[in-house]
Parts: structure tokens; C-alpha cells; sequence
């Protein structure tokens, strides 16, 4: 993942303070952005994330998956 941190922006290839990662079994990436309040998915190879719909988060600090690959 190519990315800046530390930007206010909340675009597709920036942070705004991550802190917290999880690394799914298919080498998905999953990354909580806390001052931009949401979580990131990036898929194997992707420079850009995507924001996880329905995920009610403020300032997200953990992100765990359980055995049927339902994050909290």
C-alpha cells in the first residue's frame, strides 16, 4: 500500500492517522483511519482503498475479523 499520512483529506491513497491494521487470509488489508473516521479495504496489489460501507465508526482504533469474516 502506497499511501501519505498525517493528511486531513480523506481521499482514496491518504491517512489521516492509522492505527490499526488487519491482514485478512487472502492478503487483503484492512486499515482504521481514525481522524478520518473510517475503515480502508485494500485489495492485493492496490495503491488506493476503498471506505467499508456501514461501519458506524468514530475515530476507529481496532478493526478484528472473526471465523466468518465479519469485522468489528
Amino acid at each position: 500500500v502506497v499511501g501519505i499520512s498525517g493528511v486531513a483529506a480523506a481521499t482514496a491513497t491518504t491517512f489521516n492517522f492509522p492505527y490499526d491494521f488487519y491482514l485478512t487470509s487472502n492478503n487483503t488489508l484492512i486499515v482504521t483511519d481514525f481522524n478520518n473516521n473510517r475503515v480502508q479495504r485494500f485489495a492485493p496489489g492496490s495503491v488506493s482503498g476503498t471506505t467499508l460501507p456501514g461501519l458506524p465508526v468514530w475515530g476507529p482504533s481496532a478493526v478484528e475479523m472473526d471465523a466468518n469474516g465479519v469485522l468489528y
